[in-house]
């Protein structure tokens, strides 16, 4: 059975502001560590994601990704962070 990983999260700044260049600039890593394990199987890509938010009408500063994994052994970690900043 396939389990999927999804993060929400509310952006402070655009990511095109100055103040999120080295976070933006992270993101195609972060995307690659999750796609080279082994029990990966799928992810919602940025464009994709940034289509459906604006369909439901959800602001810029909204965002998600989705990642599949063929079960939950095959995730590469399974933490989740619940922070305000």
């Amino acid at each position: 059975m396939a389990i999927a990983q999804m993060n929400w999260s509310k952006l402070r700044f655009s990511l095109e502001d100055k103040r999120m260049v080295e976070f933006a600039d992270s993101l195609n890593q972060v995307y690659s560590l999750a796609e080279s394990h082994p029990g990966f199987i799928w992810c919602i890509t940025d464009n994709q994601s940034e289509l459906q938010l604006s369909d439901f009408g959800f602001e810029k500063l909204i965002s998600f990704s989705v990642k599949s994994f063929g079960e939950i052994s095959g995730m590469p970690f399974s933490l989740t962070y619940f922070g305000v900043v």
